[in-house]
């Protein structure tokens, strides 16, 4: 990222797994882009959750 806090934005189509389709914007053309969804935690309300993890 640049000093003067412009960064060089583009924009990225997500391919696959529960983000397939959804646009998102990226800097400097990352080679992976980590998508997580939440899941149900049973019978806990101790502030602990869960993702599934999609790359």
């Amino acid at each position: 990222m640049d000093n003067d806090n412009t960064a060089h934005w583009e924009t990225a189509v997500l391919d696959g797994g529960p983000a397939d389709g959804l646009r998102t914007r990226v800097d400097a053309r990352p080679r992976v882009i980590q998508v997580t969804y939440p899941c149900p935690v049973d019978d806990r309300t101790d502030g602990i959750r869960v993702e599934a993890l999609y790359l």
